[in-house]
């Protein structure tokens, strides 16, 4: 079994689409911290950073911690 955490931020670039950047198996202390979640993203957008086909990042929507877990039934290769 295999566990991933994922961080998912969402921005809203100049045309005002969507955006994500995400952090696989971020630091757990950083990774909970709302405060510091906040402030990498406010620095992300300061900064351009990134830029998307819709241009730069303008605005910070939120954030998720996303926690996906996956159990292997099978696997034919395994078994050979």
């Amino acid at each position: 079994m295999s566990i991933t955490t994922t961080l998912r931020m969402q921005f809203k670039n100049l045309l005002g689409n969507n955006a994500y950047i995400s952090l696989v198996d971020p630091v757990e202390d950083i990774a909970l911290r709302e405060q510091d979640i906040e402030d990498m993203m406010d620095h992300i957008i300061d900064k351009h950073i990134f830029t998307t086909a819709g241009g730069d990042l303008s605005a910070k929507v939120g954030a998720e911690l996303i926690t996906r877990t996956v159990e292997e039934l099978f696997s034919v290769e395994n078994e050979l």
